[in-house]
Order: C-alpha cells, then structure tokens, then sequence
C-alpha cells in the first residue's frame, strides 16, 4: 500500500491472467478455448497514475466476481470513484465500493437499475449524466496500460514449477513494477 494516494482519490480495478506455461496465451483459455488450471489470475486496484495499491491473486480458473470485494475490504476508507469493467458490476460489489466510501463507476451495458443499492444509483447516475460517467469510466483503460506494462517487463509466464509459489512470483512483479514510481 502506497500513503496517501492508496487511500484518496480515484482506483481502477481489474484482473488478468498469467500462465504457467509458455505455449498458452491468456486470451484463448479467458474465451474458453483452453483451460484454465495452468493460470493464476491477479487482480488489482491501482490509480490513475499506475501505481498499484492492492494486488491478490487467485487461481485462473475461480470467477472474477467475489474478489473484488475482498481486496476493496482491504483499501482503507476514501474518497474519490472506484472504476471496474462488466465483470465486476453485481450488486455486492457496488455496495463493497460505496461502504469504502467510493463511488462504483463501473461499465453498465446491460444492466438495470432496481432497488435503492449503490449499483441502482450508479445507473441512475448515469442515464442523469451520461457524458460524466462516460469520460470517468474512459479512465479505466489505465488498468489495461498497467497490466500490458508488467507483462512487457516481466512476461505473462511464471517462471516457477511449483503452483504453490506463482503467487509469490506474481506478487513480486508488482512491488518491482511500484518501484518504478519512487
């Protein structure tokens, strides 16, 4: 976690998959073409400016839904927007964000506004103000900048044999990545 800038403002969240084996590419096992047991994904909340805040990782074959909540438990309480794509938009989700004190800025395609919870206001904010919700949500492909930066710096393979140890491996590639901005 990096002071000041880990708490306010905005975060962008995503995940990506890195694969243990030098043949298979992410893409093809993420639109189910190959599996996903030789992949671990890493999901992460990172500003604007790149510089990753919270990263876990899980293994490639668990849905994206419930980690977005566990690692939004983890940023201490702020203020600013929290920005996700399609895949992060269930209801539990955007109430993990507006209880961190966020607001859910997250792609809505498809998505209808029932109830009074924090994924409704979204909506409703967005059909109020729709060019403000879209130039927030434009900021989002920050996240695929970050993650195309680790992978051109440090492949999107790990290196080690043990699957037990590509989440250190992993883990490791962000605080080198973050020790680009010190």
């Amino acid at each position: 976690m990096a002071g000041d800038e880990a708490v306010h403002g905005t975060k962008i969240v995503d995940s990506s998959g890195f694969s243990a084996s030098r043949r298979i590419k992410w893409y093809n096992a993420k639109y189910g073409n190959i599996s996903v047991k030789l992949f671990d994904k890493m999901h992460l909340i990172h500003t604007p400016q790149g510089k990753i805040c919270i990263a876990m990782v899980v293994s490639g074959k668990a849905n994206d839904s419930p980690y977005p909540r566990m690692i939004i438990k983890m940023l201490p309480g702020g203020s600013g927007d929290l920005l996700g794509d399609a895949a992060f938009r269930v209801i539990k989700n955007c109430n993990a964000v507006r209880e961190s004190g966020r607001r859910p800025v997250i792609d809505k395609s498809n998505a209808v506004s029932n109830g009074h919870n924090a994924r409704a206001d979204m909506i409703r904010f967005c059909d109020e103000h729709p060019r403000t919700f879209y130039n927030i949500l434009r900021i989002r492909n920050n996240v695929e900048s970050v993650f195309a930066s680790i992978k051109d710096r440090f492949g999107s393979i790990v290196r080690t044999i043990s699957p037990h140890i590509w989440a250190v491996e992993l883990l490791s590639m962000c605080i080198c990545y973050n020790m680009t901005f010190e």
